[in-house]
């Protein structure tokens, strides 16, 4: 049987899992917003945006390992 410190890491761990698989799919939206963005001629300015976005989640995955 486990103890209560077993069921903290467990829990720990699958909050850690949880935090970095939202991280990881936020970066993959982002991605796919700033590549239909220039495949769809968007505006210098919208591209620029969304690629800070895209860095900042990126960080936020980074961050997350």
């Amino acid at each position: 049987m486990g103890s209560a410190s077993d069921s903290e890491e467990e829990v720990d761990a699958k909050t850690i899992l949880a935090i970095r698989t939202s991280a990881k799919r936020r970066h993959t939206r982002q991605a796919n917003h700033l590549k239909a963005l220039i495949d769809g001629g968007g505006t210098a300015d919208d591209v620029n945006v969304a690629l800070a976005v895209l860095e900042e989640a990126y960080s936020e995955v980074v961050r997350e390992l």
